[in-house]
């Protein structure tokens, strides 16, 4: 069995050279130690994705696993290559190159194809989530995201559990790797170690990976769901701005000709042709003036119609006011109490 694994890759790689490779970047991604900010952090992922890919194709060519087995059947020396797919989902969706949704989609064919796996051999009962067709144009959903269904509160209450007691069982995975590890670490080798504990030591990780797998499928439906709503939104605004333009009137166009403008400068269809000299003008509005003014003679006897319609009016006042005083002597308007 052993002499399988010594069969070289293109890069003249061992299948296991292959798969420590990868992994030992994952690792390092995983701890923090290479980050974005890393100087050739983007070279170092995909340097590693094609390590993990090339081991991919190595085990299959190699037949190690089939769907008819069982865990107990497979060697405990191939058991590690379970993890190929959830490791490169793990490297791949830290990409940052090329088109988002797409990264998420091939992340999402990683993860759930290992958990397959895992199922296929036993080493979990639960079903992996599928992908489904969600729209004309091929993109990838989630089946479990339920888009515009309320939740009551009961199963969002049995949600928030499950999400409990499945980081539960994380903390403890992670309790019981880390120890079993400290075993095998503390002897000389792993072939002074017993084959049990390096077996119960890939079974630890394979659960502990099952765990991972699901809470970054979760992350990625979330983010999936996020990114396309947003291109939703610029489709609908694209489409609204393209439906706004068309109601508008059309515009007639027109075409401005030499033959046209000359027209307009030289006489034709000019809005305004001059009739007069500015001399006649003016000697025409002179003339309406003096027509309008009236004579000196007719001025005065104006001036003196107006004053004896004055004086007229004045001398009447004055009449009435003494008639007024005659009927009404001053102080007869205050008899109170004088009998």
């Amino acid at each position: 069995m052993a002499s399988r694994h010594e069969d070289t890759s293109v890069s003249g790689l061992s299948l296991h050279e292959l798969l420590q490779a990868g992994w030992d970047v994952q690792k390092m991604v995983e701890k923090g130690e290479l980050t974005g900010s890393s100087e050739n952090f983007q070279l170092k992922l995909l340097t590693a994705i094609q390590q993990l890919e090339e081991a991919t194709r190595l085990v299959n060519k190699l037949g190690l696993f089939s769907t008819n087995e069982e865990i107990e059947e497979v060697s405990t020396v191939d058991m590690k290559y379970m993890l190929l797919p959830a490791l490169l989902g793990d490297l791949v969706i830290q990409l940052m190159e090329g088109e988002r949704l797409d990264t998420l989609h091939r992340t999402q064919i990683y993860f759930i194809d290992y958990l397959q796996r895992c199922k296929d051999y036993g080493v979990t009962k639960e079903n992996p989530p599928t992908l489904v067709e969600a729209s004309l144009d091929g993109s990838i959903v989630h089946s479990s995201q339920k888009k515009n269904q309320l939740k009551t509160m009961q199963q969002l209450s049995a949600e928030r559990q499950r999400k409990i007691d499945l980081l539960k069982a994380q903390k403890e995975t992670e309790k019981k790797l880390q120890h079993l590890t400290q075993l095998i670490q503390s002897s000389d080798s792993s072939y002074h170690c017993d084959d049990e504990t390096i077996r119960e030591h890939t079974m630890t990780l394979l659960k502990l990976w099952i765990y991972k797998s699901h809470d970054q499928l979760n992350s990625i439906g979330q983010e999936i769901e996020l990114l396309e709503g947003m291109k939703q939104v610029k489709q609908d605004l694209s489409g609204g701005a393209v439906t706004s333009g068309t109601s508008r009137p059309p515009i007639k166009p027109f075409v401005i000709t030499k033959d046209m403008l000359k027209g307009q400068v030289f006489g034709a269809g000019y809005p305004s042709l001059p009739l007069m000299s500015v001399e006649e003008f003016y000697d025409q509005r002179y003339q309406q003036q003096s027509q309008e003014q009236p004579s000196s003679g007719d001025t005065k006897e104006i001036d003196k119609s107006d004053e004896e319609e004055e004086s007229e009016e004045t001398l009447r006042r004055d009449r009435e006011f003494d008639d007024f005083k005659d009927d009404n002597r001053r102080g007869w308007g205050n008899r109170k109490n004088m009998g």
